[in-house]
């Protein structure tokens, strides 16, 4: 997952434009304060060509504002469900969907809850019990008793369980207020870089 899955889950909220899901994307993800704004325009316009997003207008000063296509909105609301929660899944990818989330009116927390499972290996040893079977650490397949397998499994178990406490801290800073769902944020962030006024020429002395 990365700035391309967050996006669409901002506009679900409503048409917006480059700066105001930037400014949304800080305020609401606490690991995505370093996001820069340029590659949110540059994301913007793959998401567009990729049939997720299509301008919708202009504003009155000529920002493009953007909309969901509806295989965007399909993609966004099983994102911000954790349809795509898998043992693969980082923890950076977690966060995103976690606090987006818990800050995004049109939720079902419950079903968010319910695909934590998903972030397990359990289901895959069952399935592929061989392919997680390496060597052991440090030398030949069997000389140690910690294998490859038991350091996936032990590492994915300990993922999960801090998924799973974060989650529960969320839900209750949900629940006291300090975590709410809003909507869009309307107050105009600053702009870009405007063109230097041209500098008046200097008359020469007669």
């Amino acid at each position: 997952m990365s700035i391309a899955a967050i996006i669409p889950s901002i506009v679900m909220l409503g048409e917006a434009y480059g700066l105001q899901i930037h400014a949304e994307i800080v305020a609401r993800l606490p690991n995505r304060g370093h996001t820069n704004v340029g590659q949110i325009y540059s994301t913007l316009e793959r998401l567009t060509r990729d049939g997720i997003l299509e301008q919708a207008r202009e504003t009155a000063d000529g920002l493009p504002l953007y909309r969901l296509t509806e295989n965007g909105k399909t993609g966004a609301r099983e994102w911000l469900h954790g349809g795509r929660f898998a043992p693969t899944t980082t923890w950076d990818d977690f966060v995103d969907v976690l606090f987006m989330a818990a800050t995004h009116p049109d939720v079902d927390w419950a079903l968010l809850e319910s695909r934590i499972p998903r972030l397990s290996l359990d289901n895959v040893v069952q399935a592929h019990p061989v392919e997680l079977t390496v060597g052991g650490i440090g030398g030949k397949s069997g000389e140690s008793s910690f294998t490859g397998r038991e350091q996936q499994l032990l590492i994915n178990s300990t993922f999960v369980s801090a998924c799973t406490t974060l989650m529960a801290s969320v839900a209750q800073a949900r629940a006291n207020g300090s975590l709410y769902s809003r909507g869009l944020n309307h107050d105009r962030p600053k702009r870009g870089r405007r063109p230097a006024t041209p500098a008046k020429p200097v008359e020469s002395a007669v």
